[in-house]
Formats: structure tokens, sequence, C-alpha cells
């Protein structure tokens, strides 16, 4: 829903304020979405887990 609600409104907006403003304004957003997103700390204690042969998904006896 944000994405069609966004390319309605960038259009009118930057004729509005400029294309230079709406892309630094869009960028700051941007970058603030990423922070908060950062700010979870269930989100920066991810791990990437390899398989390893003992927890492989496919079974041995298969």
């Amino acid at each position: 829903m944000a994405i069609p609600l966004a390319q309605a409104t960038v259009g009118p907006l930057s004729a509005a304020i400029g294309v230079r403003t709406t892309l630094l304004e869009a960028a700051v957003v941007i970058l603030g979405c990423t922070v908060a997103m950062l700010a979870v700390r269930d989100v920066r204690a991810l791990r990437i887990r390899t398989a390893s042969p003992a927890t492989s998904l496919v079974s041995a006896a298969a």
C-alpha cells in the first residue's frame, strides 16, 4: 500500500519543492528507517547459520 501512495505523491511533491529536495528528503526517510530497524536489538543480533551435515534438511534414511 505504501508504494502506490508514494508513487502518487512523489510527482506533485517534486513539482512543488523541486526534484533535488525531493530526492534528499527521500534519502533522509530511507536512512531514518534503516536506523530505526537497526535500533531493534533482535535485528542487530541476527547471525547467519550455515547448515552442518548433522542438521541437513535431507534425511540420511531417505
